[in-house]
């Protein structure tokens, strides 16, 4: 356990938990107790799954929670071949989750008050990822990730932000981008970016988005073969 990197984690879930900016903003609802924020990564060096927003609920790393997102991530990782033994909804699955060398971070912070990213405004969804990216930005620093694969259009909008350098990502929707390989340059240079669709709700009913979502995961972990070779006891 990389201990800096513990405490270093801790202040800037805490400085998301105090965030006024975020608890300010009429799209977003300022759930008390805050959602429950990722656990600590441990060690940099992960693949990093970036969905949307957390759920009133509590969210993806809220083990009491029996988190849909969770499930259904738990679900596809299983049809993709890696053996991730536990119920979802169990703290055993998280930690499965992480000993697979995966980790997931929400690109806005707390619940969205119309329940989903796409049903907000131009105005609304700008307005919510600039402000996320600032967030995101010191926690993607600290997993230091080796692929990323953006769920939905909050997260590839978010990606769109993030990215500092020449190589100029395609500015569409999900719809449009999937299905390809990417690099997004940061800070810490340039790293290996897929994008598929948010694999909950209708995305996950209709078997056409659903296929599509098993197909891109599939691809984002081939990328990365001793990840998805690998065996979770």
């Amino acid at each position: 356990m990389n201990e800096q990197l513990e405490i270093d984690w801790e202040i800037i879930q805490n400085t998301i938990d105090a965030c006024m900016i975020c608890k300010d903003d009429r799209a977003l609802f300022p759930v008390d107790p805050p959602p429950v924020r990722p656990w600590n990564p441990g060690l940099p060096g992960r693949l990093l799954f970036v969905s949307e927003a957390p759920p009133e609920s509590g969210g993806f790393w809220h083990v009491k929670s029996e988190d849909h997102l969770r499930r259904n991530v738990s679900e596809l990782l299983s049809l993709a071949g890696l053996r991730l033994p536990a119920k979802p909804y169990k703290q055993e699955a998280l930690q499965n989750f992480l000993n697979a060398n995966f980790f997931l971070i929400q690109t806005i912070k707390w619940p969205i008050q119309k329940g989903s990213f796409n049903k907000l405004g131009p105005a609304e969804k700008r307005r919510l990822v600039e402000h996320s990216v600032i967030h995101l930005e010191r926690e993607i620093s600290l997993i230091s990730p080796t692929g990323i694969l953006a769920m939905g259009n909050a997260a590839w909008d978010a990606c769109l932000k993030l990215n500092c350098g020449n190589h100029l990502l395609p500015d569409a929707g999900v719809e449009t981008v999937r299905g390809k390989d990417y690099k997004i340059e940061l800070k810490q240079g340039l790293i290996p970016l897929n994008v598929t669709f948010l694999p909950v709700n209708q995305n996950m009913n209709r078997s056409e988005q659903r296929s599509h979502i098993l197909v891109d995961l599939a691809h984002f972990l081939n990328l990365h073969q001793w990840y998805c070779s690998r065996k979770v006891s």
